[in-house]
């Protein structure tokens, strides 16, 4: 009867120490990393996009108000 215990007790510690020695979860942290640099590409892009949109009409109203100027002469 002793024995017997004795190894369920050290299969018992034996499992529950096995995932601290399986190491970290690479592809999960691979995973999280690429999610990451995802959301930080969504960012920049749209900045990227309301500053061309800001440049656009920059230059359009400065087109507008060369045209207006010519017909004023005209």
């Amino acid at each position: 009867m002793k024995y017997p215990l004795l190894v369920l007790i050290g299969v018992a510690i034996f499992n529950t120490t096995l995932p601290v020695l399986a190491g970290p979860n690479w592809a999960l942290i691979e995973d999280g990393r690429k999610a990451q640099a995802a959301r930080m590409h969504q960012g920049s892009s749209k900045e990227a996009t309301t500053q061309q949109q800001d440049s656009k009409n920059a230059k359009m109203q400065k087109m507008m108000k060369e045209c207006q100027a010519m017909m004023n002469k005209g």
